[in-house]
């Protein structure tokens, strides 16, 4: 079907949100229009755009806003923090 998402079911929050890394490191919970779900697998219809990156870990706490990190990408940016400075 064109114009539609398929995503794992854990990625699916309170029936009808998802979570999305915004390009400025923070998350989106934005509502989505579900097609069809089984045990597994969401067909989106609306809501979503190529290239978003789905936030598929779980988090205890999320807020729109909030800073998030991708795994590994943290540590990257530690190691880049723990660098002198170079001229």
């Amino acid at each position: 079907m064109p114009n539609t998402f398929l995503i794992p079911r854990e990625t699916l929050r309170n029936d009808d949100h998802v979570w999305l890394r915004r390009p400025d490191a923070t998350l989106e919970i934005r509502s989505v229009s579900v097609l069809w779900k089984n045990r597994d697998t969401v067909v989106i219809g609306e809501g979503l755009a190529a290239g978003e990156q789905l936030i598929t870990s779980s988090l205890s706490f999320a807020a729109d806003g909030m800073a998030v990190t991708v795994a590994g990408e943290a540590k990257s940016l530690a190691e880049m923090s723990d660098r002198p400075a170079t001229q």
